[in-house]
């Protein structure tokens, strides 16, 4: 498990402090799912707004 990767100490398996850190971790992870999850959600709508301007400058051109 990665955590203990970045720890200085090697934790013990099913120590309070391991479970701990592995807590810590994943709650991290999730954190940044959640943040990336985020960011495409607004590059998406950002991307559907300037394709509607796209479709506007169109029609507005064939009538």
């Amino acid at each position: 498990f990665m955590e203990t990767q970045h720890h200085p100490k090697i934790l013990k398996p099913n120590s309070k402090e391991y479970f701990k850190a592995r807590n810590d971790y994943y709650r991290k992870e999730l954190l940044n799912k959640e943040t990336i999850k985020q960011r495409n959600q607004e590059e998406i709508e950002k991307l559907l707004k300037e394709l509607k301007n796209e479709r506007f400058k169109k029609e507005d051109r064939t009538q």
